[in-house]
């Protein structure tokens, strides 16, 4: 995934003005991309759905206090206002409720709470449309799992 999706995480990481001692949420934690991007003195809670992502995110070299839980994004196992800070990369785009999952998200993080998503999808331009619809076309030519990406998204995300 990393070869292909390479995106800098220490700027979506950075953007969250992290101090010591805060709590943040690593929403669909995954392989890990973003752990190395988390400074010292921050714990970090990173969520999944699956085990098999989030054993090989444990083997990141990481500066954070890390911790794992295996949630529903669109139904997290916390208390509301539990995190300072909530951050999630390339995952609305694939979970069927985007809306309930940033719901979420809004909810177990403290008001004022920074939130930082990095995500993709499908663009109002036509012309760059075009080139989404070939590489969609072309991905499930060789072997990409379908039905896996919305890519279709083109509509405002709204509360």
């Amino acid at each position: 995934m990393e070869r292909y999706w390479h995106i800098e995480r220490q700027p979506l990481i950075a953007s969250l003005q992290l101090k010591p001692g805060q709590i943040v949420l690593d929403a669909a934690v995954g392989t890990g991309l973003n752990l190395s991007a988390y400074p010292e003195g921050v714990s970090v809670v990173g969520v999944d759905l699956s085990h098999k992502m989030m054993d090989e995110a444990r083997k990141k070299r990481v500066a954070a206090d890390i911790t794992f839980k295996v949630s529903d994004m669109c139904n997290l196992d916390f208390p509301d206002n539990s995190f300072d800070a909530a951050a999630s990369g390339f995952t609305l785009c694939v979970i069927n409720d985007p809306v309930r999952a940033l719901a979420e998200i809004l909810r177990v993080t403290k008001p004022g709470a920074l939130i930082a998503i990095l995500d993709y999808c499908k663009s109002q331009d036509p012309e760059i449309q075009k080139w989404q619809e070939l590489i969609s076309d072309s991905s499930s030519q060789l072997g990409f799992p379908t039905g896996k990406s919305k890519c279709d998204r083109t509509r405002a995300i709204s509360f």
